[in-house]
């Protein structure tokens, strides 16, 4: 009888102490460490901050810098207007080179006024005559509203010199830097005055997308 009461009262504080050491278990389980896999995302964050930054610095500022003269050689008072000076600055890229990089197209857009020039047969770096009825090639500058485009005297040229074409760090883009010149580019049907100007001097740098 003594027996039996002594192994129930072992069996007694067996289970006390069991349960004892199952409640102390539980707080270490609430402050461990956490898993690796939470480590992992949270250090991902700086990386991904930096290619931001290095992405951002390939979209570069494209500008483009056009002096102009106009005069009316149609009429007998010869009138003539001072040089004016467009500077454009666009950030987005709408530029760009298709088709084997020979269909070049540069398009910038600064509030209303924009220059786009364009043509098929580009190869690089070098001299190019643009002339709308051999290689498509256009030049048209536009100002609040008016325009003057190589396109409307189909015997009219340009001359584009490309004097660097290098890729950028971020992939299908490239840096471009160049300058345009016309003798005549011809105004549009509803321009005041209605006389042709003279791309005098230009330069532009700018990012190009390499479409195709």
């Amino acid at each position: 009888m003594w027996k039996q009461r002594c192994h129930g009262i072992y069996l007694s504080f067996l289970v006390i102490a069991l349960a004892g050491l199952s409640a102390c278990s539980m707080p270490a389980s609430a402050v461990a460490p956490p898993p690796l896999v939470s480590m992992q995302t949270s250090s991902s964050t700086p990386l991904s901050s930096i290619g931001s930054r290095q992405a951002s610095s390939d979209n570069a500022q494209s500008i483009a810098t056009i002096v102009t003269t106009g005069s009316d050689h149609a009429t007998s008072n010869q009138q003539t207007a001072p040089d004016h000076s467009y500077v454009f600055r666009d950030a987005d890229q709408l530029s760009e080179l298709r088709h084997g990089h020979k269909e070049f197209t540069i398009d910038l857009t600064d509030g209303r006024n924009s220059l786009i020039i364009a043509f098929y047969g580009y190869s690089g770096p070098g001299a190019y005559t643009l002339e709308n009825r051999v290689n498509g090639g256009d030049v048209r500058l536009t100002e609040n509203g008016q325009y003057w485009d190589l396109s409307l005297l189909p015997t009219a040229t340009c001359d584009l010199h490309i004097l660097s074409d290098d890729p950028a760090s971020e992939i299908g883009i490239d840096r471009m830097q160049g300058t345009i010149a016309c003798r005549q580019l011809p105004a549009g049907p509803l321009n005041k005055p209605s006389f042709p100007i003279t791309i005098s001097s230009s330069a532009f740098t700018l990012s190009i997308i390499v479409a195709s």
